[in-house]
């Protein structure tokens, strides 16, 4: 997954940033990431780290849950068996 560049808003106050997945690299602020918004919209914050040699804050936001549908099971196969051509049918 590649870093894109995005906007985020930490109080009011919009900063350049740059989000991988979950994780988002910004300039130290001096602020406390509590609640924040990437390009516009609300994101929990999950955790946030600071690495003091670089002066960069790393914050991880909750990623949201995507429901997922699975199909129900008969226990019936999908396909019939396939000849394995070894000269014989069907082993």
């Amino acid at each position: 997954m590649a870093w894109k560049e995005i906007t985020l808003e930490i109080d009011g106050q919009e900063y350049p940033a740059m989000m991988r997945g979950n994780e988002i690299s910004v300039p130290n602020t001096g602020k406390e990431a509590i609640s924040i918004k990437v390009d516009g919209s609300p994101h929990p914050v999950d955790s946030v780290q600071l690495d003091e040699r670089d002066d960069v804050v790393t914050i991880t936001v909750k990623q949201a849950e995507a429901k997922v549908k699975r199909s129900k099971s008969d226990d019936k196969p999908v396909e019939g068996r396939d000849d394995d051509h070894a000269g014989e049918k069907g082993v």
